[in-house]
């Protein structure tokens, strides 16, 4: 099988970027392209080598993931972040994934769930291990205030089960700009698919409630 998933890791503790190299070895369908020790060094590698997933390590996650994360939307749109994690605050996780973070995992986590994390990540969906997942719980409510117009417009236009391609002719944006702006909806409500990402706003009130739900409201 030709390896299909790029991945640039990005991390200062060079033990653990050869540890990781060697165990995704493994993985048919997965190719680490690069490494990275610094932020400025990921941009650059990132802009010369197009690698499909960032996987930051925990040496620099919290120290980088935000900016990184706003060059890449800036810059590389299709690129994933994917964060492998020390102990973290909610809120600080939280804020990433808002930000377009593809999820993460905890160091103490196994190779197998790296590489299907990875492989989550390379499809667009959101992955957080179960360590990470309650960091993520019960968070819909204030979603509202965390979506751009943008986000809203395509929001509406995911609800009445328009595609990527009809949204972005609907609204005048280049279809890898609205691939952007679903995965960041995906992140801000820790959905997996687009279909959790509508019922979850329903869920949140954020959208109005199909026809069976008003029906089943009287």
């Amino acid at each position: 099988m030709n390896a299909s998933i790029r991945v640039l890791l990005v991390d200062d503790q060079v033990l653990l970027r050869q540890g990781i190299r060697a165990l995704l070895a493994a993985a048919p369908d997965i190719s680490v392209v690069g490494e990275a020790t610094t932020s400025e060094e990921a941009q650059r590698l990132s802009v010369a080598l197009n690698p499909d997933v960032l996987l930051i390590g925990p040496g620099l996650a919290t120290v980088t993931a935000r900016s990184l994360l706003a060059w890449l939307r800036d810059n590389q749109p299709a690129t994933r972040v994917l964060l492998l994690l020390w102990p973290v605050s909610a809120a600080w996780f939280r804020d990433v994934v808002a930000l377009g973070a593809a999820g993460g995992l905890r160091t103490s986590d196994s190779p197998a769930m790296l590489i299907q994390a990875l492989r989550a990540a390379h499809q667009g969906s959101l992955y957080c291990s179960a360590a990470l997942q309650p960091l993520l719980t019960r968070r819909t409510p204030d979603v509202a205030v965390m979506l751009t117009p943008r986000e809203r417009d395509v929001r509406a236009l995911l609800a009445a089960g328009e595609r990527n391609a009809a949204i972005a002719a609907t609204l005048g944006i280049a279809v890898r700009t609205v691939d952007f702006h679903v995965r960041n909806l995906l992140g801000k409500f820790a959905a997996r698919s687009r279909t959790e990402a509508v019922y979850r706003a329903r869920e949140a009130g954020l959208l109005p409630p199909t026809a069976g739900e008003h029906g089943a409201a009287r």
